[in-house]
């Protein structure tokens, strides 16, 4: 799909996700402009640095470009480094988002703009309990956004993407695993994962796929405004350590704390499916590409 000369501003677009979107946009023919914390290296996208903690930066950004779509994937997103520093993830989060919705509010009211939470958010109607700070402000972050929509009558989209894998820089066990097999494979050595509970149950989704449907949700006209995104299978750890097996030469071995059985994680997508999207990347598809992706960022390294 192309929508050629569309401003599209994206925001966190030096992260994981971000740096495929930008892509994605660039693809379809948008005028892309980037917020980040460091340049991106992409030849049909303008890059501005800014402080979405502060008002008058981003409201002199969105002044500027006056974007016809927002992405809004910028924020804190370390869940076990928000019980350090709590303030900088609601600051992040909360505050930031605020100010993005309050410079668009202001000066591109018509826009689409879609706001990216988290699996780890917590629903308020069913009372349950925040786990961490992370959650608490991603929570906050939907809330504010699902108000904003409905008080000043603007157009804003809600996303909900589970575990997101496949080629890029991301701090998720796929990474992490894909680096240790890496660097086995150089050492001709065997891989060796610690689980701390190989029954756990998780639903990946390639984050390319994931774009597609941000993409998605942004240019179409239909009137749903939340979207759960996700690959619709469950899989233990243990399983995808199998799926990584097969990915590599050298013996992967992995111990455990726990076996413990735990439910399967139902993720609704047939909301998104409405849309026509449907994930093109297998989990074997995504592990191989990640493989791949760190040997290419090691030989460059050593260039």
């Amino acid at each position: 799909m192309r929508i050629d000369e569309k401003r599209i501003l994206i925001t966190g677009a030096s992260g994981f996700t971000g740096i495929h979107a930008v892509n994605s946009a660039a693809r379809m023919g948008m005028q892309v402009t980037c917020i980040s914390r460091k340049p991106i290296p992409h030849p049909f996208s303008k890059n501005i640095s800014c402080d979405l903690t502060k008002y008058s930066e981003i409201d002199k950004t969105v002044k500027e470009i006056k974007p016809d779509y927002v992405l809004h994937l910028a924020g804190f997103n370390n869940a076990n480094r928000s019980w350090e520093s709590p303030l900088q993830c609601m600051e992040s989060n909360v505050l930031g988002t605020l100010n993005l919705l309050e410079s668009i509010r202001n000066h591109v009211p018509a826009s689409r703009t879609l706001i990216v939470g988290s699996a780890l958010q917590y629903s308020l109607c069913q009372n349950e309990r925040p786990p961490h700070p992370y959650s608490l402000s991603k929570t906050f972050q939907v809330l504010l956004s699902k108000e904003w929509k409905t008080l000043f009558s603007m157009d804003i989209a809600l996303a909900k993407p589970t575990n997101l894998i496949g080629p890029g820089n991301s701090a998720g066990i796929c990474a992490k695993v894909a680096q240790k097999i890496v660097a086995a494979e150089q050492q001709e050595e065997a891989v060796h994962v610690h689980l701390h509970n190989s029954k756990a149950q998780c639903d990946f989704v390639d984050v390319r796929d994931t774009v597609d449907a941000y993409m998605l949700i942004l240019t179409s006209k239909c009137k749903i405004d939340q979207f759960d995104i996700g690959s619709g299978h469950s899989r233990t750890l243990e399983e995808l350590m199998s799926h990584f097996a097969k990915a590599t030469p050298q013996r992967l071995q992995f111990t455990k704390d726990h076996s413990i059985e735990s439910p399967p994680i139902k993720i609704e997508i047939e909301t998104i499916r409405s849309l026509g999207w449907r994930p093109k990347y297998t989990l074997q598809n995504s592990l191989e590409d990640t493989i791949a992706f760190y040997k290419s960022k090691n030989n460059n390294c050593r260039k």
